[in-house]
This record gives C-alpha cells, sequence and structure tokens, in this order.
C-alpha cells in the first residue's frame, strides 16, 4: 500500500481514467467490505455498502484534498454508508444458504455446519466492542497489516498492534482459527467485484475539451461563460455552473478541438441553456469572440460561437412552453 503510488492514481481516476480507478478498487474493495462487515455484521450489506461506497467515492474523487490518503477517506466514507444503514429501515436479507426443493441429507448436514459456524463467528465477533472487531475483520478478510489498517483508519500503528492483540485475546485459539478461516473464506474477489463497480459508472459525469493554454482558458470561460474552477491539476481542470455535467479542461499542444461537421457543417459538441442569449450574444461580441450563428430558430434562439481554443459553442434560449 503506497500512499504516492494511490495519488497517481486518484490523478488519472479524476481525468477520467477508469482503469486507474479500477485499480483502486482492487486495492480496497475488501479494506471497505471487512470495515462495513465489522459494523454491520452481514455479508450482504457489507457487499452493498463496498460498491455504494465506491460508486460515491468515484463521483467525489474532486472533494479529496490529498490524494495519497485515498485509504483513509474512503473508508471514512463507508463508515457514513454504514451509519445511513442503522438508521434506515430495516433490510432483512435472505442467506445465501436457503435452498429451494428438498434438500438432501447431505445438503441439510453442510448448511447445518455453515449456519454453526456463521452462528458462532457472529456471536463472537458481536462479543468484540467495534474498535476491535474492525481491525479483525479487516485483518482477516483482506489479509491487510498492521500498519495498512493504521493507514487506513488514521490511527497509529502501536494502537491497531494493539487492538489486534486484545482481540485475539478475547477469542479463544479455536474460535480465533474459526473467526480467520470463516473470514477468509467470505473475502471478496477482487477483480470480479471490480468490473462490477466500474460497470456501474455510467451516468454523464463531464464534458472534456482541449485548451492550449490552462490559465488563459479558465479565466475566459470563467469571464464569458460564468463557469467557476473547482479544482486546477495542472493538465486538466474541472469547472462547473450551478446545474449540470462538470466542464473539464485538458492543455494539449495537438491541432485539435471538440467539434464535428455535418453536410460539411461546423458543430458544436457543447450545447448549453441560456435565460438571456441576446445579452450573452451582445458580451460575447464585444470581448471578440467569433459569432458562427445567431438565429431565431423553430423551438428558440441558437447562438454559435468560437471560444479561444477553436472549440464551438453552442448556447439555446428555448421559446417559452418549447
Amino acid at each position: 500500500m503506497d500512499g504516492n503510488a494511490d495519488r497517481l492514481r486518484v490523478e488519472k481516476a479524476r481525468c477520467g481514467d477508469q482503469e486507474a480507478f479500477g485499480e483502486l478498487v482492487k486495492l480496497y474493495s475488501n479494506a471497505i467490505y471487512g470495515a462495513a462487515y465489522g459494523i454491520l455484521g452481514d455479508f450482504h450489506l457489507a457487499q452493498d455498502v463496498a460498491q455504494e461506497t465506491l460508486i460515491k467515492a468515484w463521483y467525489k474523487l474532486e472533494r479529496l484534498r490529498d490524494p495519497h490518503k485515498f485509504s483513509s477517506w474512503v473508508i471514512a466514507i463507508a463508515r457514513r454508508v454504514c451509519l445511513d444503514k442503522l438508521r434506515g429501515e430495516p433490510n432483512p436479507v435472505q442467506p445465501l444458504e436457503c435452498a429451494r426443493g428438498l434438500p438432501s441429507l447431505q445438503s441439510l448436514e453442510e448448511d447445518y455446519q455453515v449456519r454453526s459456524t456463521r452462528t458462532a463467528v457472529r456471536e463472537a465477533l458481536h462479543e468484540l466492542d467495534e474498535k476491535y472487531r474492525i481491525v479483525t475483520v479487516m485483518h482477516h478478510i483482506g489479509g491487510y497489516s498492521a500498519r495498512e489498517i493504521a493507514q487506513m483508519l488514521d490511527l497509529k500503528v502501536s494502537a491497531v498492534e494493539s487492538r489486534l492483540r486484545r482481540a485475539r485475546q478475547k477469542l479463544k485459539e479455536e474460535l480465533y482459527d474459526m473467526v480467520h478461516d470463516f473470514l477468509e473464506d467470505n473475502r471478496l474477489e477482487e477483480q470480479k467485484f471490480e468490473k462490477e463497480v466500474t460497470s456501474r459508472l455510467k451516468s454523464l459525469f463531464h464534458m472534456q475539451i482541449p485548451v492550449k493554454n490552462m490559465e488563459e482558458s479558465i479565466a475566459w470561460y470563467n469571464q464569458n461563460l460564468g463557469f467557476a474552477l473547482r479544482e486546477n491539476y495542472g493538465k486538466c481542470a474541472f469547472l462547473e455552473l450551478p446545474t449540470g455535467p462538470l466542464l473539464m479542461l485538458w492543455q494539449t499542444a495537438d491541432d485539435t478541438s471538440a467539434n464535428f461537421t455535418v453536410d460539411g457543417g461546423t458543430m458544436p459538441v457543447l450545447l448549453y441553456a441560456t435565460d438571456d442569449v441576446h445579452a450573452m450574444h451582445d458580451s460575447l461580441a464585444k470581448n471578440g469572440a467569433v459569432i458562427t450563428h445567431y438565429k431565431n430558430e423553430d423551438f428558440g434562439w441558437v447562438l454559435k460561437f468560437m471560444d479561444p481554443n477553436g472549440n464551438m459553442w453552442g448556447v439555446v434560449q428555448e421559446h417559452s412552453g418549447s
């Protein structure tokens, strides 16, 4: 577990790299899952929490001030998700062992053993204080060291080592081994879980456009279009309006722009709404923007113009009742 490596993964993920985020999912899915099970005591709910937590993290990455502290940040999100579930309505979960049809004698015996083990482990863990239970589950279900757990829970290594020792003392040797085996058997398959999480990252998060000079572009979009800067990472930056997806700027020396053509005519990738298209037209024209289209269409007024980076923009003010 490397904070600097996490920082690089977070920075790539912030710029839309889902593979980099997938690496974070594989690294920390069992930590989140283990912490959630330590709080909720239910593997099914814990897996739901792990998925919900990681999806929340994806959409909140720009709020993470210290990218090298991703692990402790995402565990804190998981804790809040767990608390929300505890405050909500009970959500009974059908055990996976529940079988349909008439079971065989062998399956009944196996089912009894699984249930007995599950009950013994759950009762043993329930007897532990939460602070001991969480580190124990994270250690056994994810194989994390005391140092790694300390980093994720924002604790001293000595505190985690002490809690692990105390938990072991409270659990009898035979029961301790049973807890270890049971939790290890119920760990998530990181590769499969990573695919489940990243497959849910489908909604529109941001629009991306190329720019030649980052600082000048940020100032231009703020002054002329009202975008506020959310985060600036040097090579890429996020801007926002009060509503709608974020606008992501990529600084590039390549000769490229965010446009396409239809029947030889240039069309804008970006189309935004306004309540006063005429005031925007006058302001842009005054500031030297190249206006390519300004017309009252059937559905409303349409304004198209070029920004300093060669990207075409479209602005629409719909007619009332459209």
